[in-house]
């Protein structure tokens, strides 16, 4: 019994595709852009109150920090770090 296999072009062709034309739901990130959003509900981000992190090669390059006031942006050095209250 043969298996019907996918070739790896096809399969990411498949995912450019989709990624690019944005298909499966309207609230895709589209990597040419979004138009008509609104930033009430469409934004990159948490509603939990847990920090954002961004990585690069699997490391952190930039970790977005809730605390009681405004957001601490903590970049570079995985070992980089702040503080609460701390101007």
């Amino acid at each position: 019994m043969k298996q019907n296999a996918i070739r790896p072009a096809s399969l990411a062709i498949a995912i450019f595709s989709f990624v690019v034309a944005g298909c499966g739901t309207a609230d895709s990130w589209k990597l040419l852009g979004n138009g008509n959003i609104n930033p009430d509900s469409d934004f990159l981000g948490t509603r939990d109150g847990q920090p954002l992190e961004l990585r690069v090669n699997n490391n952190r390059a930039l970790l977005i920090q809730p605390t009681v006031s405004t957001p601490n942006l903590i970049g570079g050095y995985i070992a980089n770090s702040a503080a609460d209250l701390v101007i």
